[in-house]
């Protein structure tokens, strides 16, 4: 088996491929701009708040913001089954599609 993978050589493709890739990540990261405005590498600790941090540190946190999330689902959704008194892109399951 070995003599037949020496016999058949795969092409060698990594001289003619150029890495496209920064070096230095870090140096990459500091020149690139979000909108030409905000650098890349800034970083706001948001639990640097305590109201945040404790809001975070919750159980109901993540389980509050997915209900609200179905709540606002399930009107577009009922809004789209009604429908309302009007017709075409007056509806407004239609309009927030």
């Amino acid at each position: 088996m070995n003599d037949q993978a020496d016999t058949n050589p795969q092409p060698n493709n990594s001289e003619e491929l150029k890495p496209c890739v920064c070096t230095d990540p870090d140096k990459q990261l500091k020149s690139e701009k979000l909108l030409g405005i905000i650098p890349l590498s800034w970083r706001y600790e948001l639990t640097a708040i305590k109201p945040i941090r404790w809001l975070f540190k919750q159980r109901w946190f993540p389980m509050g913001l997915i209900m609200f999330n179905m709540l606002i689902f399930m009107v577009i959704l009922t809004s789209g089954v009604m429908g309302g008194f009007s017709s075409g892109n007056y509806s407004f399951s239609i309009m927030m599609v």
